[in-house]
C-alpha cells in the first residue's frame, strides 16, 4: 500500500461521506486494497478513488472544474 491509510473515521471523513457509507462499500473497498483484522480497518486512499468514494479529489478534475468561463464580447 503506497500514500495515506486511514481507519474507518478518517476514510469517511477523508472522503466527505458517513462511517455507514464506508461500512457499506467495504467489500468493494477491499477489492481495492482495504485490509480487516482484530486490529482494525486499514483503508488506503488508492482503495477510496478505487470504490468510487473519493472520485472527486482529483486535482486535474478539480482545477478543471473550478476555472472560471470567459465570455466574450462587445
Amino acid at each position: 500500500m503506497s500514500g495515506p491509510v486511514f481507519n474507518v473515521q478518517q476514510a469517511a471523513e477523508a472522503a466527505g461521506v458517513s462511517r455507514s457509507t464506508i461500512y457499506r462499500h467495504l467489500e468493494t473497498l477491499m477489492e481495492h486494497g482495504a485490509t480487516r483484522d482484530e486490529t482494525g480497518t486499514r483503508i488506503p486512499f488508492s482503495a477510496l478513488i478505487g470504490a468510487g468514494l473519493a472520485s472527486n479529489t482529483s486535482p486535474a478534475e478539480s482545477s478543471h472544474e473550478t476555472a472560471p468561463a470567459t465570455v466574450g464580447g462587445s
